[in-house]
């Protein structure tokens, strides 16, 4: 399948060493970081984060639960062309000769017509998140059979499953996949754990593990360019990187050198003067926080809730912190509480909001059935002028229903 592109424009670490150390004054003598628990930090002294690894020493851990996706459908044959069977005992692989160069096309694997047959539609990548649980990108599996998403699924110890889709969020681009056919190999592999997003740090080295173009297993690195981004949904929150990824890196892994993932690789930016899809080094990932999130509401949900306030909302010219109350929805959450248009909201549940973008990031991390405090100032007028006061004022959202 082929990664997401877009043409906008946005608006905008050191390797520490791991493993044994010699000491140059006895050759015999050897010692762990890890094993020395009395390293005490001097003033203005980092200690070395024992944790970090090398891409090479990370790769054999995690690879194992990377996977190679191919959804699944029903293809015509175009008229006179050659249709093709396989008989049903015969397992093919990915590596079997003829099947990149016969089935690539473009950056996609459209494989050759079978007429009324299940004929694979496009690949990508995913990572197993739990027990024969996998997570990828709703995109590489959307053009399967949309009654039963029959999505085949090929291990790197060369081992085929199929899978069906448990639930899929178009606004974040994620989907979460069960085996149907689980085996005693599938039942051990580890499950990828999430990074805490709250440790990362620009600049630090990241990299990926994916399929891009149907060249498989191919481990690429990068760093970690920016925290934050959104660049289409308002729902996607992505990190920046410039670790090259490709069409067939969708739905799949970008870790840290701790070998957790950070993000989830969705898209990149820009296309060749013919219009296909080029790495320029501006490329996305969902980040690790809200993949988790969306994975968990998938599994136990089969949706994504989402808030709902019921309320636009503008900066303020200048610098000055806060942002504008502009319009209330009839029957919302936001028009049943005590705010107005042009008051200015400055906190939301404590956290600073200067622009409306932190009122986004605050929002979209809110559930519904949360009840939220906004600080507003808000100003009248009287007969010696106007005034402004600040008030305390509580909402309770509720869930915002799809169309």
């Amino acid at each position: 399948m082929l990664l997401r592109t877009i043409t906008n424009s946005i608006i905008g670490a050191s390797l520490l060493f791991f493993g044994s150390v010699s000491n140059a004054g006895d050759s015999n003598a050897t010692w762990s970081w890890a094993a020395n628990t009395n390293l005490t930090a001097q003033p203005g002294q980092r200690l070395p984060d024992l944790s970090y690894q090398t891409t090479e020493q990370l790769v054999p851990q995690v690879i194992n639960s990377v996977v190679i996706i191919t959804s699944m459908g029903v293809q015509e044959a175009a008229p006179g062309s050659v249709e093709r069977t396989t008989p049903e005992s015969e397992e093919k692989t990915p590596e079997d000769d003829n099947s990149v160069d016969e089935f690539l096309e473009e950056g996609s694997f459209n494989f050759i017509k079978i007429s009324n047959h299940l004929a694979p539609l496009g690949q990508g990548t995913g990572f197993f998140i739990g027990k024969n649980v996998i997570l990828t990108n709703h995109h590489v599996i959307e053009n399967g059979v949309q009654d039963e998403y029959i999505v085949q699924i090929y291990t790197f110890k060369y081992k085929w499953y199929k899978a069906r889709v448990i639930a899929a969020d178009e606004k974040t681009d994620l989907a979460i996949l069960e085996l149907i056919n689980p085996d005693e190999n599938s039942d051990a592999v580890e499950p990828l754990k999430f990074a805490d997003a709250d440790s990362w740090t620009l600049g630090e080295k990241l990299f990926a593990i994916g399929h891009p173009h149907g060249l498989y297993w191919t481990v690429t690195e990068g760093v970690l360019s920016h925290p934050h981004r959104r660049v289409s949904s308002p729902w996607q929150w992505l990190i920046q990187t410039d670790t090259s990824v490709n069409p067939g890196n969708s739905g799949g892994p970008l870790f840290n050198m701790r070998g957790k993932v950070v993000g989830v690789n969705v898209l990149l930016l820009g296309r060749t003067e013919e219009g296909n899809p080029v790495d320029s080094g501006l490329n996305f990932a969902v980040r690790s926080d809200l993949a988790e999130h969306v994975a968990e509401e998938l599994r136990v949900y089969k949706r994504v809730r989402r808030p709902r306030m019921g309320m636009s909302v503008r900066n303020r010219p200048g610098d000055d912190m806060g942002i504008i109350v502009d319009e209330l929805s009839e029957e919302s959450p936001a028009s049943r509480s005590d705010l107005l248009p042009e008051d200015i909201i400055t906190y939301a549940d404590d956290v600073p909001i200067n622009t409306t973008y932190d009122f986004f990031i605050w929002f979209t991390q809110k559930m519904p059935g949360d009840k939220v405090v906004f600080k507003v100032d808000r100003t009248t007028e009287n007969r010696d002028g106007p005034q402004t006061f600040s008030l305390n004022i509580t909402v309770l959202l509720e869930e915002l229903q799809e169309e």
